[in-house]
């Protein structure tokens, strides 16, 4: 009876330790996408941080945050291009897709993405203050992908302290 307790015990640990891995690895931006969003994307990218279920209410709207240390890529403003698909995400005729702009924000991307909204948490970031400092900063760059009201994608770069912020929405 002991050692099917302690086979059990150590399966757990080791399922939680795979978790725990799979969540810090996990990256939504794939090769393939980064093509896409940069020219020359030489694959050097590396994820810093991440945040998930910000702004969880009542609408099912789950934001999650990834912020990328980026070496090597230059803005295109022809880019993104994007074809088929985004995250598996069908690409349709009511799609917005932004190519790569100087900040601040346009009009469009401040309906389709309102960060000072209460519904979005961003304070339990540990990297707002930083984005909320640099996404008016005329010398960063901005896109952003709208497929539907449930899915919706932001990128902002910082070219100086090469960083990459992307921000989904995930309706449930």
């Amino acid at each position: 009876m002991r050692k099917i307790i302690i086979a059990f015990v150590i399966i757990i640990i080791c399922g939680v330790c795979y978790l725990f891995i799979t969540e810090i690895t996990y990256s939504p931006l794939n090769p393939q996408e980064l093509k896409m969003l940069f020219p020359n994307d030489s694959g050097s990218i590396a994820k810093i941080n991440s945040k998930d279920f910000i702004g969880f209410n009542m609408r099912g709207d789950i934001y999650d945050v990834y912020l990328y240390k980026v070496n090597s890529v230059y803005i295109d403003s022809t880019f993104p291009r994007i074809m088929n698909n985004w995250e598996n995400e069908k690409i349709s005729s009511q799609s917005l897709i932004s190519t790569w702009k100087n900040c601040p924000i346009d009009s469009i991307g401040k309906e389709l993405y309102r960060f000072d909204d209460t519904d979005i948490n961003f304070q339990t970031w540990k990297y707002n203050d930083l984005f909320q400092k640099e996404i008016s900063n005329k010398e960063n760059y901005y896109s952003y992908i709208y497929l539907t009201e449930q899915h919706k994608y932001f990128l902002f770069y910082n070219p100086t302290k090469k960083l990459l912020y992307y921000i989904r929405l995930k309706g449930l």
